[in-house]
């Protein structure tokens, strides 16, 4: 008898020294890494990167977006016209008969090489809309899917330094469309057709648009400057272009246990999660990197 009891008194005392031992309850952010969808329609392919411990999930959405063409159709319209008006007052204005044919000869030419030029350059840009807007499709898709199974409720979004309201939204989604249009490659109709161009804008903001999200920012604009003058100057290895913006990043969303985030896809959060861990070992990020179908 005595002997029975000093075996349950052991096995008490084995398991509450157990009990003190097992893992800690799992963080929010633990919880959403491991819970976050293996699969999203519009997805190629979901990485998971985790750590025990973790206080914040970051998820890259890897995208792509809408550039700038320097060159404008608009612009070289107006210039072909005024090359073409002088040539023509100079045939008007000449007695020669030789040199009429002459000029007639390079007025043909230059009209040829203006709208070769202009036709190259539209359907340069016309490709990669039609590429920027099936990718943000795929994105529209996987943003759906993360609502709908509660893992989204806000959306930072690459180029925003503030949180937007409805209003916003659309603000920002009409203003990124208005250099196109200046520049002649789009009409205004075209830019607002779901049919067409209007999901190149970003799916993120024509969610926040329609009052379906909140989007959060994810730049700093002083330093989203320096990028843009980097990238404009060609100093594509400059530090802010990519490794400064993804470190303010994650500052942003170290004040939250998880982040849904557009960014683009020559961003590779990897090492500044692996640094960040490494300098904040009780305050460590987990990684969720997300590719869409159609990125190439």
């Amino acid at each position: 008898m005595r002997m029975r009891r000093n075996i349950q008194a052991g096995l008490i005392s084995i398991l509450a020294s157990l009990s003190s031992c097992s893992k800690p309850e799992p963080t929010e952010a633990e919880k959403y890494f491991t819970y976050f969808p293996v699969a999203l329609k519009g997805a190629h392919e979901i990485q998971k990167y985790g750590v025990d411990g973790a206080k914040h999930c970051l998820v890259h959405i890897r995208q792509t977006h809408l550039t700038e063409p320097k060159f404008s159709l608009v612009e070289s319209k107006n210039k072909s016209q005024a090359q073409e008006a002088d040539i023509l007052s100079r045939i008007e204005s000449s007695e020669d008969q030789e040199e009429k044919i002459i000029l007639g000869q390079d007025l043909l030419e230059l009209r040829r090489l203006n709208e070769e030029t202009r036709k190259i350059a539209y359907g340069t840009f016309i490709s990669q809309l039609g590429y920027v807007a099936e990718v943000q499709r795929d994105i529209l898709h996987m943003l759906g899917d993360l609502d709908r199974e509660y893992f989204l409720g806000a959306v930072r979004d690459e180029g925003i330094d503030k949180t937007l309201s409805k209003v916003e939204c659309k603000s920002v989604l009409r203003n990124g469309f208005k250099i196109f249009i200046d520049k002649g490659y789009i009409t205004q109709e075209d830019a607002l057709d779901p049919n067409k161009y209007f999901l190149a804008g970003g799916a993120a903001r024509i969610l926040g648009a329609a009052g379906r999200i909140e989007i959060r920012p994810t730049e700093d604009r002083t330093l989203n400057q320096a990028a843009f003058e980097a990238v404009k100057s060609h100093k594509l290895e400059d530090d802010t272009i990519f490794n400064q913006r993804e470190n303010h990043v994650m500052r942003l969303v170290s004040e939250e246990p998880y982040s849904v985030t557009l960014f683009g896809a020559n961003h590779n959060f990897r090492d500044n999660v692996e640094n960040w861990n490494k300098q904040n070992p009780d305050n460590k990020f987990s990684l969720i990197v997300v590719t869409p179908n159609s990125l190439k």
